[in-house]
């Protein structure tokens, strides 16, 4: 099962009969891109010849799409850089430009 939220409230895709361990999905059951902060949760149960079921596994969450998740420290450190950066590039533009 594929889901959106992660109590599986909102289940997007349910497949069942599967024989394989492993399932790639079709063009038409393309998931739209999601950020961490929403990501899509899976949880597989395993049933026998017989019928019986097992219980859900836990639940898993994945996203899709590209993220550039960075933490905070991270996106101030880069700003900064790009703040003297940009700070030098006016600096050595100004004394290039400058008329002695």
């Amino acid at each position: 099962e594929i889901a959106t939220d992660e109590n599986f409230a909102t289940i997007l895709y349910q497949i069942k009969d599967l024989t394989d361990s492993t399932y790639t999905m079709t063009e038409a059951q393309k998931l739209e891109s999601v950020s961490s902060d929403s990501p899509y949760w899976w949880r597989v149960k395993a049933v026998d010849g017989a019928g019986n079921a097992s219980a859900y596994t836990g639940a898993g969450s994945f996203t899709v799409g590209f993220s550039l998740d960075l933490p905070a420290w991270a996106t101030y450190v880069l700003i900064g850089i790009g703040g003297l950066l940009l700070l030098a590039l006016g600096f050595w533009l100004g004394r290039r430009n400058a008329d002695y």
